[in-house]
């Protein structure tokens, strides 16, 4: 009966989960081509494939200069034993606040070389991080600088976008549950915290 209970409580937090996965998907997508003057207006489902090579933006020399070392995730995971929390240890306000501008840094270059596609993509992780709570372990760009770092992926690599794909698609599958947890603990202290930019795909 109790393993019975729990197979249907995990179905609800993840039928939960899912269903706030959509809304913010909509949302979004929404607020990225409205964003846009209307000539430079994209597809739905450019702005869909462009989501999903967001995690390439990590091999841009912007943001390369600031992703973790090694060491720096073996501390974490020293002190830490669930993934989510590495990435959120790892995340520090400082780290934030330097991703941030170079973000800005990215964007403004794109627009520059009127890259209308990773312009997009540069926004889309802007307009998630300027929102009043977007949790590291949530973010699309900083677990995918952990995971590269700690699979040594590099922008060399063939198939690179694949496989940090892929491995953003287990992150989110492997801790389903416990991100759910924080996320309803973020919920319960009056915040309300978004889905990663990926699962709104």
């Amino acid at each position: 009966m109790a393993k019975k209970k729990k197979q249907k409580q995990k179905k609800a937090g993840l039928a939960k989960r899912q269903k706030n996965k959509q809304q913010k998907k909509t949302a979004l997508k929404k607020k990225i081509v409205a964003s846009r003057p209307v000539e430079k207006k994209i597809s739905p489902s450019k702005v869909k494939q462009n989501l999903k090579n967001m995690p390439s933006l990590i091999f841009e020399p912007e943001l390369e200069k600031i992703r973790f070392s090694k060491e720096q995730i073996e501390e974490a995971q020293a002190n830490h034993e669930k993934v989510p929390d590495q990435i959120e240890a790892l995340a520090t306000p400082e780290f934030i606040t330097t991703l941030k501008e170079q973000l800005e840094a990215l964007k403004l270059r794109f627009d520059q070389e009127n890259d209308l596609n990773k312009g997009m993509m540069a926004h889309a992780i802007i307009y998630f991080m300027e929102q009043e709570h977007a949790p590291a372990y949530l973010n699309q760009v900083v677990v995918a600088m952990y995971y590269s770092v700690i699979s040594d992926i590099d922008s060399n690599d063939p198939g690179v976008l694949k496989q940090l794909n892929q491995m953003l698609n287990e992150y989110d599958q492997t801790w389903a549950d416990y991100l759910q947890e924080k996320m309803d603990a973020l919920e319960g202290k009056g915040e309300k915290p978004l889905s990663t930019v990926e699962s709104f795909l």
